[in-house]
């Protein structure tokens, strides 16, 4: 829009009408712009209909508790530990051999690959899980098909499934576990070691080779059975 031009308008007054009409096509211009950011703020991390987990602010409550900063999974570099929380871990009970962390991870490394999976979220994707408790309040629940249409099925300790399929499911994709509750893994599912200490750890590498650790705080399994390129 071009201002007409008025000759007895003083100079001060026409540029402030330039400067109003300018103001005004910007503001069309924004008004043209506003789906466009609208649209780009709707990109979600997932492709599910109703949430993605991985949005923080989705739950004030898992917001306040999970820290995106500590990785899900022990790598063999770069791992990030919360010193605080690490040197409280550490206290909770000291390796067999007074190793120090690095020491035993670097043994362990080397019975198991450290894990290669990546945990980024991907926009095409809705994946979902289900975390199955031991608990009897599952019996005669039926819902042994809905569980296993999950993408993931994460079960603990020494869960029973045989002869409670209908219930429970079949299907496991990660078994969770520690040396107090382990269990032999099926082939193809992901062992995921829960390590309270890091003794832990220590009779991970032992149970998948040697077999020497036989005793956390009580009798634990001294072997088991599990693909070692699916241990977490």
């Amino acid at each position: 829009m071009t201002p007409q031009r008025h000759p007895l308008l003083p100079m001060s007054l026409r540029m402030r009408m330039r400067m109003r009409m300018r103001t005004e096509d910007e503001d069309e211009d924004e008004d043209k712009e506003e789906p466009l950011i609208k649209f780009q703020s709707d990109v979600r991390s997932c492709g599910c209909i109703e949430s993605c987990v991985s949005d923080l602010g989705q739950s004030g409550w898992f917001s306040q508790r999970y820290d995106p900063k500590q990785k899900p999974v022990l790598r063999d570099t770069n791992n990030n530990f919360d010193p605080e929380a690490l040197r409280w871990w550490l206290g909770l009970q000291r390796s067999g051999n007074d190793q120090t962390l690095e020491e035993v991870m670097s043994e362990m490394f080397k019975v198991i690959s450290p894990p290669t999976v990546n945990f980024s979220p991907l926009s095409t994707l809705c994946r979902s899980c289900a975390v199955v408790g031991n608990s009897g309040n599952l019996r005669r629940s039926g819902h042994g098909s809905l569980i296993d249409s999950h993408t993931f099925v994460i079960r603990m300790n020494k869960a029973v499934t045989r002869g409670f399929e209908k219930d429970v499911g079949n299907r496991t994709t990660h078994h969770f576990l520690y040396p107090e509750s382990a269990v032999d893994v099926a082939k193809g599912v992901s062992l995921v070691l829960l390590p309270f200490k890091l003794r832990d750890l220590e009779w991970l590498t032992s149970a998948l080779s040697t077999g020497k650790v036989k005793m956390t705080y009580m009798r634990v399994k001294d072997r088991v059975e599990a693909d070692k390129d699916k241990v977490k």
